[in-house]
């Protein structure tokens, strides 16, 4: 299979690009309407980066995830089927000594362990839905129910320190992906964003970002649907079910509300997050820079 294609003329902010990684992007950057002290403004750049599958990026990429950006650790949210179908960043018979050749840590927090949730088999999954944005909706339930032990890995590790880095506030930067850093990955961030306080439409801006994160690989991901008789001839439904419209998220951030009274509500409830640990998040992600986006 050839490398994924990542899109050297997006903007950085907030994108990076990375040889063979679509979809990188930093989180931070984004305006705190409800900020958790006078002097955070904005959310803090160099800390948390999203993306589409490392696992085939060559060595010039991996330089600029572990050297340039800093990124010392790498949060895998996908299946056993999907990394049997194309690997991992690190294989499982890479040596101890070839991992710390590469320096980044991989941690596999799948957010459903044995079942497909790469885009192509959402999209047969929720085939009723492929008009509107229902269909999300209920994609991202499941993944809501589903998720709360990978993702309290996860905002435990961004809770802590981070470990000593170049970021904004001094931590490691910290990748989270699943195959097209588009559905587990946005939720994840959503729920992030939530409890710190980034107004909500912001929050479906932000999403909405995948889709030009994931423009030159999008057709690839259409034209495995379109193979599966379920959805043969029906363009419309497979580029509603590939695609992040801003509308996706909107629906999901009520549902949120409706289930968990909001992200924080989530993350006590699903994730399992103290008091401290919430405070933590909050604490490391609040900066006294002013936006960039």
């Amino acid at each position: 299979m050839d490398l994924p294609l990542s899109d050297p003329t997006l903007p950085s902010p907030p994108f990076h690009h990375c040889p063979g990684l679509p979809n990188l992007r930093d989180v931070g950057g984004y305006p705190l309407t409800v900020p958790t002290c006078p002097t955070t403004h904005s959310v803090r750049r160099g800390l948390l980066y999203r993306s589409a599958d490392p696992s085939r990026i060559p060595s010039q990429g991996l330089s600029l995830l572990r050297d340039e950006l800093n990124i010392r650790t790498v949060f895998d949210l996908r299946s056993v089927p999907e990394i049997q179908r194309v690997g991992a960043f690190y294989s499982a018979g890479d040596s101890e000594q070839v991992k710390k050749q590469k320096g980044v840590e991989r941690v596999w927090t799948p957010v459903f362990r044995e079942e497909d949730y790469s885009p192509e088999k959402v999209g047969v999954r929720y085939k009723a839905y492929t008009r509107g944005s229902e269909g999300f909706r209920e994609a991202y339930r499941d993944i809501l129910a589903g998720a709360g032990e990978a993702y309290a890995v996860i905002f435990r590790h961004l809770a802590g320190g981070t470990g000593e880095g170049k970021g904004q506030g001094g931590q490691a930067g910290t990748l989270v992906h699943c195959t097209a850093g588009k559905d587990r990955t946005g939720v994840l961030v959503a729920v992030l964003f939530g409890l710190l306080g980034v107004e909500k439409g912001r929050i479906c801006e932000e999403y909405a970002l995948t889709d030009r994160g994931l423009g030159l690989m999008k057709p690839v991901f259409k034209e495995r649907l379109l193979r599966n008789e379920a959805l043969k001839g029906n363009e419309e439904g497979v580029e509603s079910m590939i695609g992040s419209r801003a509308e996706n998220m909107r629906v999901t951030l009520e549902l949120i509300d409706e289930l968990y009274g909001g992200a924080e509500g989530y993350l006590r409830k699903v994730v399992g997050l103290t008091d401290g640990e919430i405070e933590g998040l909050r604490r490391n992600f609040g900066s006294e820079e002013e936006p960039v986006l």
